[in-house]
């Protein structure tokens, strides 16, 4: 097993995963689990539109950020989870007010 081999199946075939998308992932899940919990209704709306302006914010300040420095710096990382779960939490208090 040659390097780019064992690079690939520790990273994957799309390389490493960003940031934006693990707070997007993030995001999703609490957001489904907590509208199931309180017995809301969870529309497309109320889905994907945060995810397109968590995903675009984190992405411009993880490419910000990493055009300055090399390594990621440990407050982007608890940033970007913040984030997305500060938005589940606060989307979920919306819907149900609707």
């Amino acid at each position: 097993m040659n390097s780019q081999t064992t690079t690939k199946t520790r990273e994957g075939v799309f390389g490493p995963r960003s940031h934006a998308f693990l707070s997007v992932l993030i995001y999703g899940m609490l957001f489904v689990t907590l509208m199931v919990a309180t017995g809301g209704s969870i529309t497309l709306d109320n889905l994907l539109l945060p995810i397109v302006a968590i995903y675009a914010s984190v992405r411009i300040i993880e490419f910000i950020v990493k055009r300055r420095q090399e390594k990621t710096p440990q407050w982007l990382v608890v940033g970007s989870f913040g984030i997305g779960a500060i938005m589940a939490v606060m989307m979920t208090i919306l819907s149900l007010s609707t």
